[in-house]
């Protein structure tokens, strides 16, 4: 879904998906007894190419472990990928105004994918010596939505450059106020030094949703624990990483990466050397 909107050739065109994502989640989480198969779901006459277009949504619905998850976090996913069409350069129009909406866009972009993951979860391992009451649960949801947060706020403090060269500028409005500059400027000259406030404020604000959330994964059976601590710990080094980009005044192309090696590494000390 995040390709199609992303690759879209325009913003009536992404709009458009988005609907028939919402259309056919809502059609196939119903409790209703389906009365078609969801292939035969939309029965209006279309083009081969409309066929073909919407091909990819179907097929990625249709392997969804609907029995093993919730409508609700998947929805808000899409409301955050419609806050992305929000934006616009030519009208100067930029949703993410304060700090609560970053908060918000972070939420649907990320906090969704750590519930829905954390669903599954609590699905396969909900058994045997582990049992989780509902109020377990819903905290250690909460805390997943947090850490999804937190590295949502790596990506943008990384992207900045990446996010300016199509139009968007996830450092909040009122953020770049009180430094006299606007999410105009940011487009304009997006690595400029006096940015640099502004991804170091939300490196921190990162670190801290990690606190607050990071004691909760010890919660989770093993068998998830690591490898979700592996991935979580592999994006806060991108954020050291960001951090030293700039304190060297290096200014490199493309998405920082943590080279392999270091991802093996780490990956060898959450399965193997952390508890």
């Amino acid at each position: 879904m995040d390709d199609l909107v992303d690759e879209a050739k325009d913003r009536e065109t992404a709009q458009a998906k988005i609907k028939e994502a919402s259309r056919v989640l809502n059609w196939i989480f119903s409790t209703k007894p389906p009365s078609k198969p969801l292939y035969d779901y939309l029965d209006v006459e279309r083009s081969p190419e409309q066929t073909s277009a919407l091909s990819p949504l179907l097929s990625s619905i249709a392997l969804l472990p609907i029995s093993r998850l919730t409508l609700k976090p998947l929805l808000e996913l899409l409301s955050g990928f419609e806050m992305d069409l929000e934006f616009s350069a030519e009208s100067k129009k930029f949703p993410i105004a304060t700090e609560s909406d970053l908060e918000i866009y972070s939420h649907r972009v990320a906090g969704t994918v750590a519930s829905s993951l954390l669903e599954l979860v609590f699905h396969h391992y909900d058994m045997g010596e582990i049992i989780y009451d509902q109020a377990q649960r819903d905290r250690i949801i909460n805390s997943g939505q947090h850490m999804g947060q937190a590295l949502q706020y790596v990506n943008i403090a990384r992207d900045i450059k990446r996010d300016a060269a199509i139009g968007r500028v996830y450092i909040p409005t009122s953020w770049l106020a009180q430094e006299g500059i606007t999410p105009s400027d940011v487009l304009s000259s997006p690595d400029h030094d006096r940015l640099a406030i502004f991804e170091d404020r939300m490196l921190r604000k990162a670190t801290e949703a990690y606190k607050h959330s990071v004691r909760a994964i010890d919660e989770l059976p093993e068998e998830a624990r690591r490898p979700i601590k592996t991935t979580i710990e592999s994006y806060m080094m991108i954020g050291e990483m960001v951090r030293k980009r700039r304190q060297s005044g290096i200014k490199e192309e493309g998405k920082l990466k943590i080279a392999l090696w270091r991802r093996l590494r780490l990956a060898w000390w959450e399965m193997n050397g952390s508890n």
